[in-house]
């Protein structure tokens, strides 16, 4: 079952957020939309999946 899910991106790493995307979607996610200017990052993530996003660095979970 896939989860919807919104990232949230620290202010310090929004100029590298294409960058965090693309760790995003290495571990498993399926990206929806990308907010630069707000450091938001939407997209889904299979349950499988999910652990393998919670470990992208310097992203909250």
């Amino acid at each position: 079952m896939d989860h919807d899910i919104t990232v949230t991106v620290e202010d310090a790493h929004r100029e590298r957020i294409e960058a965090v995307a693309d760790q995003l979607r290495a571990a498993g996610m399926q990206i929806g939309q990308v907010h630069p200017t707000i450091g938001v990052i939407i997209g889904t993530v299979p349950e499988r999946q999910r652990d393998a996003i919670a470990n992208v660095g310097a992203l909250p979970m």
